[in-house]
């Protein structure tokens, strides 16, 4: 869905994060998947060809914390994003942020 989002915002060059270290390498493969997620990853790489420049990265699910929760969070409620946050999610994009100095 990142990359749909990405696409539909009008982004030119992106790159893609993310922890899990099978799908990075499917990606950065560039090949047609016949793993179980397949279908995903075709999709991906259809989305990727209206980018100018598109990447993906590995990185460690502890660099990736509110990516990690807000996934985990989803898994187990549905969600519905209004703009806001859940108070619970606050204190792991302060962490985040607080760890990212600019």
């Amino acid at each position: 869905r990142a990359v749909e989002l990405s696409l539909e915002l009008g982004f030119d060059n992106i790159v893609i994060e993310g922890d899990s270290e099978i799908l990075i390498k499917v990606l950065k493969n560039s090949s047609c998947s016949w793993a179980p997620f397949g279908h995903i990853v075709n999709n991906i790489f259809n989305l990727a060809s209206h980018f100018s420049c598109f990447n993906v990265v590995h990185v460690r699910r502890h660099c990736n914390q509110v990516a990690h929760s807000l996934a985990r969070r989803a898994l187990v409620s549905h969600v519905h994003l209004d703009g806001g946050c859940t108070p619970n999610l606050l204190f792991v994009i302060q962490a985040d942020l607080n760890s990212h100095p600019l």
